[in-house]
C-alpha cells in the first residue's frame, strides 16, 4: 500500500470483494477474495488491519443482504469512517441511464460504464461476466441505449446439475483440465456441461454485439469485464478488449469527482 494516504476503492459482487487503492489516480495494490456475510469482519480484518487507514473508502455494492452493514460496521469501528456507496444518477461523468428508474440500475453497470466512455471513443458494449452476465451498450455520445441479463455461466452450469437426474455431480473446476474445461464437444455429461455453457455465453455475447453494430451502423468496441472475463474473451469469434478491473477503474473516477 502507498505510504500516502490513499484512497481505497471496494466492488462488492455476489461471491467475491475485490479492491485497490487510489494513488495520484492511479489503481495500486489490487486483491480480492470470495466471502460469505457472516465472513466479512473476519476478512476485513486479515486484509485490512495491517494497513494504513485510508482516507476514503468508496464502494459499488451489489452483493448479498447485509454485506453493506458488515462493511460500514467494520470501517466505522477500526478506521472511524463513514463508506460512501456509489449511487445511479440519471446523467453524470458524460454517460446518460437508459433506465426509467435509476435506482434499479446496479452501481457496478454504472461505474464500469462511466469507466469505458473515458477509456475508449465511440460506442461500447461492456458484457460483465460474473453471477450474471450482464450486457450494456453506450452510444458515442454515453447515451446508455439499455442492456440484456443472463445467468452467468457459474449459475448455468449449477441450474443444470441441480436440475437434472442423470448429468451427475458438478465438478469441480481444478478437478478437470482446461482442454475438458473449454472443449468443443465434450465426451461425458459433466464435460458436455461444462463446455456447453460456456460455448452458450460466447455465442450469446458475439450475437449480441454483431446485432448493435446492425443496429448502429458503426463497429463496437467489445468490453469483457468480471471473474470469467479471462476465460471467455479468447473464444469469441470477434476482437474484444478483457478489462477484469473495470468496476474498480470507474470508482477511481468518481473518486477523482469526489475530491475535487
Amino acid at each position: 500500500m502507498p505510504s500516502s494516504n490513499p484512497v481505497l476503492v471496494l466492488d462488492v459482487g455476489n461471491t467475491r470483494l475485490k479492491w485497490a487503492y487510489v494513488a495520484d489516480g492511479v489503481l495500486v495494490d489490487h486483491a480480492g477474495v470470495t466471502y460469505t456475510v457472516p465472513q466479512i469482519p473476519k476478512i476485513l480484518a486479515k486484509k485490512w488491519n495491517a494497513s494504513k487507514p485510508p482516507r476514503q473508502v468508496v464502494v459499488s455494492n451489489v452483493g448479498k443482504a447485509g454485506v453493506a452493514d458488515a462493511i460500514s460496521q467494520w470501517t466505522a469501528e477500526n478506521w472511524a469512517l463513514e463508506v460512501q456507496y456509489v449511487t445511479v444518477e440519471h446523467e453524470a461523468w458524460g454517460v446518460t441511464c437508459a433506465y426509467r428508474d435509476c435506482a434499479a440500475f446496479g452501481p457496478d453497470r454504472w461505474v464500469a460504464l462511466i469507466a469505458a466512455r473515458k477509456k475508449y471513443t465511440g460506442p461500447v458494449c461492456v458484457v460483465d461476466c460474473g453471477t450474471a452476465i450482464t450486457v450494456d451498450a453506450l452510444a458515442s455520445d454515453g447515451n446508455h441505449l439499455g442492456g440484456l441479463i443472463v445467468p452467468g455461466i457459474g449459475l448455468m452450469r449449477r441450474g443444470l446439475f441441480r436440475g437434472t437426474g442423470r448429468i451427475g455431480k458438478m465438478p469441480e473446476n481444478n478437478t478437470m483440465s482446461a482442454a475438458a474445461q473449454n472443449t468443443w464437444l465434450g465426451r461425458s455429461p459433466q464435460e458436455g456441461v461444462m463446455a456447453g455453457t460456456m460455448w452458450a455465453a460466447v455465442a450469446f455475447i458475439d450475437r449480441v454485439v454483431a446485432d448493435l453494430e446492425t443496429e448502429l451502423h458503426q463497429r463496437v468496441t467489445c468490453i469483457l469485464a468480471g471473474g470469467d472475463a479471462q476465460a471467455v474473451c479468447p473464444l469469441l469469434a470477434r476482437q474484444a478488449i478483457c478489462e477484469p478491473d473495470l468496476v474498480l477503474q470507474g470508482l477511481a473516477i468518481v473518486v477523482g469527482d469526489i475530491d475535487t
